[in-house]
């Protein structure tokens, strides 16, 4: 069976100025030092390209950057809290400046993925003004 026709007009996007693309992580799952796992999910929300015949892989906010920069600041980790961790991890994502807002939910797990204790979501918000002109130009 096929689907009625509609002579619905389609929509147009004049343009994605000011539009923002998610970039997301889910159960990213990392050994800690010291014992246990911690588990991230990771999302990134990032500028739009002003040009999206532009979308190439070095203009673009890729996952798998965030990706190692968790994985090496997990790697690095002193065993401690996990609040600190997941702001950092924020932080970091934050570090590239078409990205506008991160959030980093974190939890520990034992060897078994049983959860030790709660969890901690990081939100953290880039203001608009502390973009540069140089950077936007650069970067989009």
């Amino acid at each position: 069976m096929t689907a009625p026709r509609t002579n619905a007009p389609r929509r147009q996007v004049v343009s994605n100025e000011g539009a923002l693309y998610r970039i997301f992580i889910r159960q990213l799952i990392a050994p800690r030092p010291g014992g246990g796992h911690v588990v991230l999910d990771i999302d990134a929300d990032a500028r739009a390209l002003s040009d999206p015949r532009g979308d190439r892989y070095k203009f673009v906010v890729c996952y798998d950057s965030i990706v190692k920069a968790a994985k090496a600041r997990i790697a690095a980790d002193s065993g401690g809290p996990i609040a600190p961790l997941a702001e950092e991890i924020a932080n970091r994502c934050l570090d590239d400046p078409r990205v506008m807002k991160a959030t980093v939910r974190a939890r520990q797990v034992d060897q078994a993925g049983r959860t030790r204790g709660g969890g901690v979501e990081i939100r953290l918000e880039r203001p608009p003004e502390s973009i540069s002109a140089r950077q936007r130009a650069a970067h989009g």
